[in-house]
């Protein structure tokens, strides 16, 4: 009976220093990586993508849209730069258009910028890098710039 004992008290021992080992490796793991580059976006993945990240430009685009496909380049580069930062996706919106529909889009490209799954920002139509950078920059991050765009601020 107390060998019984002394061997469940071993085991006992074991067990609560393997809990304790893996519940300390699980703390100290790091967070998981934001999102590097463009992710695309579907009506399924659209709402859970958003939960997950705390800020998400959302390229709103189609294949036979000429500005879209020149702002595509500039979004990816901007993507790279603020890797960490903001998360970035895109969604085709011929095969998702009640993503579009639900943010009342009528306009390709169009940008959208989420702050903890709300909507935060929109801008329509394809703009150079430096000026979409700088907005996102400002809209998402609360940056402000010595960059001015005259024909926008006034």
């Amino acid at each position: 009976m107390i060998e019984e004992d002394e061997e469940l008290s071993r085991i006992r021992a074991r067990m609560a220093k393997e809990i304790v080992s893996q519940q300390s490796a699980e703390r100290a793991a790091p967070p998981p990586p934001a999102t590097v580059g463009i992710v695309d976006l579907t009506t399924e993945s659209f709402e859970p993508y958003l939960k997950a990240h705390p800020r998400v430009v959302v390229d709103l685009w189609a294949t036979w849209c000429g500005p879209c496909r020149a702002l595509s380049p500039v979004l990816e580069e901007i993507a790279r730069t603020l890797a960490g930062q903001v998360d970035f996706a895109k969604v085709n919106v011929d095969q998702a258009p009640a993503i579009a529909q639900r943010f009342g889009v009528q306009s390709i490209p169009t940008v959208l910028g989420f702050l903890k799954g709300r909507l935060a920002e929109r801008w329509v139509g394809a703009r150079p890098r430096p000026e979409m950078e700088t907005l996102i920059r400002r809209g998402l991050l609360g940056e402000t710039s010595t960059i001015r765009f005259p024909d926008r601020d006034r």
